[in-house]
């Protein structure tokens, strides 16, 4: 199934572009809680970093959804931490993962383990179907893999790599570009597959759930002249 969606691009023209880059970046460094504020001397030195890293491709990730599309910005560090679709939640729509996302993602199917565990009883004693009862043992059973699949990534975790999502920041239903400098956007879904067309650049790009398709570009022009 293809949803065809028409994705807004537009493109910033600007002199320099490691200012907006490093103004996304004390925007979200004052929007994430007190445990992702710097002092001054440290903003100084993410500026000096920003400016280095401006020279690679800047990442942006657009995620396809029913009926919406989200930017992803790499932020300043210009890198995306991994993504699972175990850890989607209301709060973590793209299914970052992060040690507290893995954490909160075990709490929730803990919590619908113990739901269908009751329901699974409650059905019984009433007398339910057979078919009933056989889709709560699938369920059930489901939900302890996705569980173990939890455990495991917690186990093995590396709380140095959550560090990739604090700078991240997203932008709903827009992408915004720099003249003049070398994106590499990925495309992914979370539900099925969407259609993003970007009218533009004469291009479209099917964006698929559970993997990445990925492209390089320069835009070399503004919406003033388009």
């Amino acid at each position: 199934m293809i949803i065809g969606s028409s994705l807004n691009l537009s493109i910033i023209s600007i002199f320099n572009p490691m200012k907006i880059i490093y103004l996304f970046s004390l925007l979200l460094l004052f929007s994430c809680g007190d445990s992702h504020l710097k002092e001054e001397e440290d903003l100084d030195e993410n500026k000096e970093s920003t400016e280095k890293e401006i020279l690679s491709p800047i990442k942006i990730e657009v995620y396809g959804q029913q009926f919406h599309w989200t930017a992803h910005y790499a932020g300043a560090d210009n890198e995306f931490p991994k993504f699972d679709y175990k850890t989607i939640q209301p709060e973590n729509d793209l299914g970052i993962i992060t040690s507290r996302t893995i954490e909160t993602s075990i709490t929730r199917f803990l919590k619908l383990i113990n739901r269908f565990d009751s329901t699974y009883h409650q059905t019984k004693i009433l007398g339910g179907s057979e078919d009933d009862l056989e889709r709560l043992i699938v369920k059930l059973s489901g939900h302890e893999r996705l569980i173990g699949q939890l455990m495991r990534f917690k186990k093995d975790r590396d709380k140095a790599f959550d560090k990739f999502a604090w700078d991240d920041f997203l932008v709903k239903d827009t992408v915004y570009l720099l003249k003049g400098v070398e994106h590499e956007l990925s495309v992914r879904a979370k539900d099925v597959i969407h259609s993003a067309y970007l009218p533009y650049f004469r291009a479209q790009i099917n964006a698929i759930p559970g993997m990445s398709v990925r492209f390089k570009f320069t835009p070399d022009n503004d919406l003033r002249n388009a």
